[in-house]
């Protein structure tokens, strides 16, 4: 059995803005601008129990090189939820950190404390890692940037 999920009127307005925030960061040339890991991404990842997830996250700017947002997670396992993040990047390392501050929707996933480092270009979060705030497994991710043309 599965939980039917409604979209709010302010999930709705979140996603547009990432959409104009993404389309801003992209150049002509298809060069992502150094707006840092502000957006929207698709994430892949794993633990060390062999459980495959893939996420999305929808990040943005609180002020400064703090960073607010969710992750909304699917497990190969069947386990799924949303888990909301705050963090910060540091532009001059190209390295993102976020913690999980709450769960909603969830069915078994913990908060949890990511690492990851921006690709040169900004298209990627790649040798990424995290950590349990919960009683969690570790594991490792990766990051590509969703882009609204």
């Amino acid at each position: 059995m599965y939980r039917k999920s409604t979209i709010s009127v302010m999930e709705i307005l979140e996603i547009a803005l990432v959409a104009i925030l993404s389309s801003n960061a992209t150049a002509q040339s298809g060069q992502i601008l150094d707006s840092g890991p502000i957006g929207a991404w698709d994430l892949t990842g794993y633990d060390e129990e062999n459980t495959r997830w893939i996420g999305t996250a929808v990040l943005t700017r609180v002020s400064g090189e703090t960073l607010t947002g969710h992750i909304d997670w699917l497990g190969s396992n069947g386990h799924c939820g949303r888990e909301y993040v705050t963090g910060s990047y540091d532009p001059m390392i190209r390295i993102l950190k976020m913690s999980g501050t709450r769960t909603e929707f969830s069915d078994r996933i913990v908060r949890g404390n990511y690492i990851a480092e921006l690709s040169p270009d900004g298209s990627r979060l790649v040798n990424g890692r995290w950590s349990s705030i919960d009683p969690a497994i570790p594991g490792g991710w990766s990051g590509k940037r969703i882009t609204f043309e």
